[in-house]
């Protein structure tokens, strides 16, 4: 996966709204949507595995995981990252623009 970061914060947005949440911003976004508030997803970004992810997930300590991007939904792993965190029982959501169907 192509990964602009993961950190954690409050959710700010949604059903979530103020739980803390550990956010993935993928990578590698080739829209330039008007409202796009993440110019830094449209860079290449760092390279890393599912398993990568999910230590990091893992250390930051939070049971809400926010998929966002760019467009998470044009990166083939995103829907075996969601799987994987379900499987460990992580709160997903997905950010996404609407512009690719699920």
């Amino acid at each position: 996966m192509r990964i602009s970061e993961i950190f954690s914060s409050l959710q700010g947005e949604g059903k979530y709204t103020g739980y803390p949440t550990t956010f993935i911003r993928l990578s590698n976004c080739p829209f330039s949507c008007s409202y796009c508030d993440t110019p830094q997803a449209k860079t290449l970004g760092k390279k890393m595995t599912i398993e990568r992810v999910m230590s990091q997930v893992s250390k930051l300590g939070n049971m809400h995981v926010c998929i966002t991007g760019g467009e998470p939904l044009l990166q083939e792993e995103t829907l075996s990252l969601v799987y994987e965190l379900l499987s460990y029982s992580y709160i997903v959501s997905i950010e996404t623009s609407g512009l690719v169907p699920i």
